[in-house]
């Protein structure tokens, strides 16, 4: 979501120096694999694909993604947990308590990527000949922040003071995993 991508972006280009930014909407998977060659072809050291959730009225919270297949799986778990522990402290500084489903890994592992219900995972997975994916070179992990099918969180995620804690959080989560490299 723009919303969230902007406060990020700007937080991130004053502690780092180069943060690029893909499209806020995705139509195909076609154009995920897109993001994934972007971020190869400028040779970055981490990507995060930033999303919110949808599922059922009642479901809430947050989960950060991770693929163990990936051959940076260790990186991708300690940034996956980094971000989730900051996306997390943000959120209630923010004065909102988001249920936690914790760091998880993604569906790859239980089903073969062309038969998986969530292809956003091919974002952040290892390169599948089988399907012609593009490996991501990069440590990755992907944020589900919130449901917009909450009507609460729905709510909170037009809310400023919510939007800025999830691109703060974020922030700190990647500026957390490049310290912890040095």
């Amino acid at each position: 979501d723009s919303a969230v991508n902007e406060p990020y972006h700007d937080y991130i280009r004053k502690a780092y120096a180069t943060k690029f930014l893909s499209s806020t909407e995705i139509r195909d998977v076609n154009e995920l694999e897109a993001r994934v060659a972007f971020s190869n072809a400028h040779h970055a050291s981490v990507y995060v694909a930033m999303h919110v959730n949808a599922g059922g009225p009642n479901i809430r919270g947050l989960t950060v993604y991770y693929c163990p297949a990936h051959r940076f799986s260790s990186s991708n778990r300690k940034l996956a947990s980094l971000l989730d522990g900051t996306i997390l402290a943000q959120l209630r500084h923010a004065g909102y308590r988001a249920p936690n489903w914790g760091v998880a890994t993604d569906v790859a592992l239980v089903t073969h990527q062309a038969y998986a219900d969530y292809p956003y995972f091919l974002q952040i997975g290892p390169a599948d000949k089988r399907d012609g994916l593009v490996e991501n070179k990069a440590v990755s992990a992907l944020g589900e922040t919130l449901f917009l099918s909450n009507y609460k969180e729905n709510r909170l995620l037009h809310a400023s003071k919510v939007v800025t804690a999830i691109a703060t959080g974020y922030a700190r989560g990647v500026e957390s995993y490049l310290h912890s490299r040095k």
